[in-house]
């Protein structure tokens, strides 16, 4: 799906995104992304949606990404 559906540069930028995640997850929790609760990953969403430390305006840009090939996935 991915690589017909983005080019090498958002392909990278998805992995990266994910992986950006999954740090948090282990770094904040200690626990990955698929074993928080739901309040757990909100808390961690939220800030990096907003660029807010730790996050960057790139992780806000890997965000939207990711957000946007759920919604196109589940439509």
């Amino acid at each position: 799906f991915a690589p017909a559906c983005l080019s090498g540069d958002q392909q990278t930028q998805l992995l990266t995104g994910l992986d950006v995640i999954a740090k948090q997850s282990q770094s904040l929790f200690s626990k990955p992304f698929t074993q928080l609760t739901v309040t757990e990953k909100i808390s961690l969403l939220t800030p990096m949606e907003k660029a807010e430390s730790p996050f960057t305006n790139t992780d806000r840009e890997q965000i939207k990404l990711i957000k946007s090939l759920v919604t196109f996935a589940y439509y």
